[in-house]
């Protein structure tokens, strides 16, 4: 990454982004950039997190700073700023022989706009060298004496070594120079690699510019598997589900020598199917196992708490130690609370074949089809012969995770935080019912949340935020409901309803939140009124969203997303407008083993999904206030989304993308 928050040389882009589906974080330090009260006076240094949010597409959080950490309160000295950028590659439009081409922007919409700038650079490789050229508007010039960008600029990198690169650049104000040092490839696992970025020589006439600065950067995939591969360099390519399964491999750390010829156990008594199926998924953690052996067709219905990344590693498991057992036609049902959230139907001959085949392009032929629509009318047609083995209702739960709460680019500080440890304990009471109670433990904050300061009021206190009750309901037409009761937020004690309905493939789902609580302290009452659109684009792993209406705090308006999936990581970028309008990025990831513990009387394990977000608003050239109760939402852990749909991931079409999911995880988990 450049200095100046894009992919590129020193202080100048060059036309390439990066690659779909990877990240990077770096920290840079430079003395003085230019002389200006408060924010330019005086040294600074840069963090900047750089994603490949779509084929071609970069997109970038640049945070500005003097001070990590100092003073409490707002003063001159922190002075930190929070900006975002993004950068297309046109490249793909044009023949690979000729050059590529990139169009870019910084900082529009904020409050304080100290990167404002938009750009198109295009370069050329050749024998090593790469040679780039364009043209910027520094629309800040004027107000803050930023000249960089501003009109023609350039410069030239040489690839000396696989290690060594030497760069040099005119950004608009002089000319600087400099080296990048990489990593070799297959030092750091995971596809990482590290790199330095040192500028030593710079001639700009800008006032108070230092001539040097330092980099340090890390890029790494999301996921184990590089999207990038899936496109080529000049056109987006269809999706290829079969990746390789040395691919898998890698991504699921399944060792060679593991995957072996899996094999049918030949006949076996009906009576003993359905009993060594129910012992052997009950020894792999699933409960709540119902199994049924008619006319040769065996029916199977389970529920998963132990692979709690996703739902497609226990359907993986179940469906291999199925087609062990069994070489007929089957039935398997996906259950969440003993509520039935999917079917899957196949041949165990067919799948077998699936699990076998190997080289670049396995076979894709797995035979299987899924269904979410009348799951219920469906179970209730099977007489089964092995019902509810190993029920999981009054089985204690306990999720531990922690709860941060912070904010980044403030005028208080890089960042502000208060960490606690949560502990949320959840119990299946029956087909659709759970509670759902949640204590906080205040463990460390920054000093802007000690008492008498700024953020002393939000800061963590020893307490239970979340004492609820939930009843869902599988309807008709693929539609879904939860009922839930209690306290919530803290004070907040009532009643709420979310309903969902997905198409059948699951591309569409339309889904409606409403509530009213009270407040057990203040003469305040909260009745959200929320309705919201998904579709899901499975070649590229992609929700978009919109939705809207009354938020908690009585504030109206609309919220548009776009959420990317990576694996198990899911990006999304929002934008928010309800008094004001916010623009926004969030990471969400799940912090617990790839399978947890068998459940017991007791289950302890992490959470399914942790999320990290940050916003700021925009449209506004007075404040960029925080406003932290705007355009918030019920929030709550235990919801459809999570509970029953896989984090929004269970439907024929998240599958069928990702169908070789299956396979790995079988021969990953249960070989």
């Amino acid at each position: 990454m450049a200095q100046t928050g894009f992919s590129g040389l020193l202080r100048t882009p060059h036309a390439e982004v990066l690659p779909f589906g990877d990240v990077s974080l770096n920290y840079q330090v430079e003395d003085n950039i230019v002389k200006d009260a408060y924010y330019y006076q005086g040294a600074h240094k840069t963090l900047l997190l750089g994603l490949g949010i779509f084929p071609y597409t970069e997109f970038t959080v640049q945070n500005t700073f003097k001070r990590f950490n100092g003073e409490t309160g707002w003063n001159s000295e922190h002075s930190s700023d929070l900006s975002f950028s993004a950068k297309y590659d046109f490249g793909h439009f044009i023949p690979q022989e000729w050059f590529s081409l990139v169009l870019g922007f910084q900082d529009y919409g904020g409050a304080a706009t100290h990167h404002k700038n938009a750009y198109a650079v295009a370069s050329k490789s050749l024998f090593g060298f790469r040679a780039s050229a364009g043209w910027g508007q520094g629309s800040d010039k004027n107000q803050m004496g930023i000249d960089y960008l501003d009109g023609p600029f350039g410069g030239i990198e040489y690839q000396a070594f696989d290690w060594l690169q030497l760069v040099s650049d005119y950004d608009g104000t002089g000319v600087n120079a400099g080296v990048k040092l990489f990593t070799p490839n297959d030092l750091l696992p995971y596809g990482w690699q590290a790199n330095l970025t040192w500028q030593a020589y710079s001639n700009s006439d800008t006032v108070n510019r230092d001539n040097q600065w330092v980099g340090l950067g890390l890029r790494m995939p999301l996921s184990g598997s590089n999207k990038a591969e899936r496109y080529s360099d000049n056109a987006v390519q269809a999706w290829v589900d079969e990746r390789s399964v040395a691919e898998l491999q890698a991504a699921h750390k399944v060792s060679t020598s593991k995957e072996q010829s899996q094999q049918w156990q030949g006949d076996v008594p009906n009576r003993d199917v359905v009993a060594l199926l129910s012992a052997e998924l009950a020894e792999q953690g699933f409960e709540n196992i119902s199994v049924a052996l008619e006319d040769g067709s065996l029916k199977l219905a389970f529920e998963n708490n132990v692979f709690n990344w996703n739902e497609l590693d226990g359907l993986g498991v179940a469906l291999g130690v199925l087609s062990t057992l069994h070489n007929g036609s089957f039935d398997v049902y996906l259950l969440n609370n003993k509520v039935p959230v999917l079917q899957v139907s196949g041949n165990a001959e067919t799948y077998r074949a699936f699990l076998n085949s190997k080289g670049n392009y396995p076979s894709k032929d797995h035979g299987l089809t899924f269904s979410t629509v009348n799951l219920s009318s469906a179970m209730s047609a099977v007489a089964w012969q092995q019902p509810h083995y190993n029920n999981g209702a009054y089985r204690a739960r306990l999720i531990l995770a922690p709860s941060f709460y912070s904010t980044v680019g403030t005028e208080m500080g890089v960042m502000d935080y208060s960490l606690a440890l949560s502990t949320n304990l959840q119990m299946q009471l029956w087909q659709g019912g759970a509670l759902d109670v949640r204590h906080l433990l205040p463990l460390m904050h920054s000093d802007d949340y000690a008492d008498g300061e700024y953020f002393a009021n939000s800061r963590h206190k020893s307490e239970i935020d979340r004492a609820l009750v939930h009843q869902a309901f599988g309807l008709p037409n693929n539609i879904l409901t939860q009922f839930s009761a209690g306290l919530v937020r803290r004070h907040f004690v009532g009643a709420m309803n979310e309903t969902r309905w997905q198409s059948a493939k699951g591309n569409h789902r339309f889904s409606a939140e409403l509530g009213y609580l009270d407040h057990n302290e203040k003469n305040l009452t909260a009745t959200p009124m929320l309705i919201n659109y998904r579709y899901y684009v499975e070649k590229l792993d992609w929700a978009l969203e919109a939705g809207g209406g009354e938020y908690w705090y009585g504030d109206k308006g609309f919220t548009l997303a776009s959420k990317h999936w990576f694996g198990d990581t899911s990006v999304t970028i929002k934008y928010q407008d309800t008094d004001e309008k916010f623009a926004g990025l969030s990471f969400s990831v799940p912090i617990t083993l790839t399978k947890d513990m068998n459940p017991s009387y007791v289950q302890v394990r992490g959470i399914d999904e942790w999320s990290l977000s940050y916003r700021t608003m925009v449209g506004n050239d007075a404040c960029n206030c925080l406003n932290g109760s705007m355009a918030t939402t019920t929030g709550l852990q235990h919801n459809l989304a999570r509970v029953y749909d896989n984090r929004d991931r269970l439907s024929d079409a998240y599958v069928r993308t990702n169908i070789m999911r299956l396979k790995s995880a079988y021969w990953q988990y249960a070989q």
